[in-house]
């Protein structure tokens, strides 16, 4: 049984856990949409010209279709990271489709497109779970750094920990409706000064379905 809490991403085989192109990095979220955040943090992504991959789960969709088409129509990309957040590993071919498909489907009903890119919840993954997810067409999705933002942070400690780990190519976890999904801005602020300073592109989620949709800070 593997699960991130016992291996570094760096050694999950047929995962993505980096951008494939240089003087790039993919800033992605995972848990939401939430009523009560993601508004909150589609302003400070707005505001510090960050773009972002979210990696939504299906359930919490529902009657969030507004809210939906404010991600998009702000320039992110909502892809997928499960119909329920429940572990998707060692549970068979059947159970990850339908999660897909379910949550594909209730993204169609609003009128939104998915990115083909999926981000097991908890990141608990089995060995065959990245040809699972390219036979459904999806690509398998991890990543390289997080600052444990699920977890309840200051301001400070979230920025010290986004210090420690920016680097290029990087796809960096980030979190939507926690507690600490309002503390991010000195974050984010941080993260848009370093893209600038170093001129990388921010990629969403795959890369090969937004070709020429890089984006300068």
């Amino acid at each position: 049984m593997i699960t991130l809490s016992q291996i570094t991403p760096h050694f999950a085989r047929g995962w993505q856990t980096r951008t494939n192109s240089a003087n790039s990095v993919a800033i992605t979220f995972d848990d939401g949409p939430d009523a009560a955040t993601t508004p909150e943090l589609l302003k400070m992504l707005d505001d510090t010209g960050l773009k972002a991959t979210m990696f939504v789960i299906g359930q919490k969709c529902r009657k969030q279709g507004s809210l939906l088409r404010e991600i998009t129509a702000a320039g992110h990309a909502l892809a997928c990271h499960g119909y329920v957040h429940a572990r998707h590993g060692f549970r068979g071919k059947a159970y990850l489709e339908t999660s897909l498909r379910q949550s594909t489907y209730m993204l169609d009903e609003f009128g939104v497109t998915v990115s083909r890119a999926f981000r097991p919840p908890y990141g608990f993954i089995d060995f065959g779970m990245p040809e699972r997810t390219r036979n459904a067409g999806f690509t398998p999705v991890l990543w390289s750094a997080h600052i444990n933002d699920w977890k309840p942070q200051s301001e400070a400690e979230l920025l010290r920990a986004c210090e420690r780990v920016v680097h290029e190519r990087m796809i960096l976890l980030l979190h939507d409706g926690h507690v600490s999904t309002s503390r991010l801005r000195p974050t984010l602020e941080y993260l848009a000064s370093v893209i600038r300073a170093k001129k990388w592109a921010m990629l969403k989620l795959p890369e090969h379905q937004h070709a020429g949709s890089a984006t300068q800070c």
